[in-house]
């Protein structure tokens, strides 16, 4: 039963027998289905939260990291992504055929930051009123008709719940929403706190702010794009060409064409190799880190580096084929 109370009025909701569990109590408001996220929708998705978060991300030094923006949230989610999956499918419910989203599009950007193909390896959990619906949001999707299925497709190493609610739509109408599903297991232990890692992109942007010069060494200069307009590139010729064998530290002392300098407006140089992808520089924002001097894509594609006389080198994504 739900409770509504106002002054001294009171409204009992009885709410429709739950006696023979989650899904069957589920099926009063649709039919759940489980499938990979839809590629497109996946790709659309990615962009839009993606052009809503760089913005944010490049005014750290005027804005706080408030529950509205979530910047730690998301920047500690794209380095989880370089070395993990996620535990639970991202949730959506579609009211009146619009898709809404009601968890992991965080998780959506930071796994198009740092997957191939990632729309294969984010689980969608949505709830919707019409089955014919289900084509355009999932790939292989599987019905949850029980109990047993729902818990399955979860994961049955740990308690698992899942948040509804009633939402009121424009219409004053009464909607179900699926909400998130959580896991009752150990917490992530955070690699640094949200605030820390929200406060090491601020210390970069304040002494890189917008305009910084970035040269890029490209085959294919027409692959460089900057979404966010962040970046003054300037175009110096063909990449380098390395041995992925080599380390890190070897390749940038071999391949560095300038000088080392301790100059706080020292030049930014990225290296681009073996790609037919477009490349957003703009998501570079996302790893900015004094800390370090070098940053490198797992395949070695892509190296950034700010010259100095120090070398410290971090792993970073930089999204492929989601634009």
């Amino acid at each position: 039963m739900i409770l509504v109370e106002s002054k001294d009025l009171q409204c009992v909701f009885s709410l429709p027998n739950t006696e023979h569990g989650v899904v069957e109590f589920l099926k009063h408001f649709g039919h759940l289905y489980i499938g990979t996220v839809n590629s497109e929708l996946f790709k659309n998705t990615f962009r839009n939260v993606k052009s809503q978060v760089l913005p944010w991300l490049a005014d750290l030094v005027n804005i706080r990291d408030t529950g509205h923006y979530r910047l730690g949230h998301k920047i500690d989610l794209c380095h989880q992504a370089l070395e993990s999956q996620w535990r639970s499918p991202v949730t959506a419910t579609v009211i009146n055929n619009c898709l809404y989203w009601e968890s992991g599009q965080s998780r959506i950007l930071a796994g198009g930051m740092c997957w191939q193909n990632p729309w294969n390896q984010h689980q969608l959990l949505i709830m919707t009123p019409a089955v014919e619906q289900i084509a355009g949001y999932l790939d292989s999707a599987v019905q949850i008709k029980s109990d047993s299925e729902l818990v399955e497709a979860l994961g049955s190493n740990s308690h698992n719940r899942l948040d509804t609610s009633l939402y009121i739509d424009v219409n004053k109408q009464v909607s179900f929403r699926l909400g998130a599903v959580k896991k009752t297991v150990t917490q992530h232990e955070y690699i640094q706190p949200l605030e820390i890692r929200v406060d090491m992109v601020r210390k970069w942007l304040i002494q890189y702010p917008l305009g910084s010069k970035l040269e890029v060494y490209t085959d294919r200069p027409v692959l460089i794009k900057d979404s966010l307009g962040f970046w003054d590139i300037q175009h110096r010729g063909p990449g380098s060409h390395f041995d992925p064998a080599a380390s890190i530290d070897s390749y940038l002392w071999q391949q560095s064409n300038l000088q080392d300098s301790d100059n706080a407006d020292a030049i930014h140089e990225l290296h681009v190799q073996n790609t037919a992808d477009v490349i957003d520089v703009a998501e570079l924002l996302f790893w900015m880190d004094l800390s370090y001097t070098s940053f490198y894509t797992k395949d070695w594609n892509f190296v950034l580096r700010r010259k100095t006389h120090m070398h410290r080198a971090k792993m970073i994504g930089l999204s492929r084929n989601c634009l």
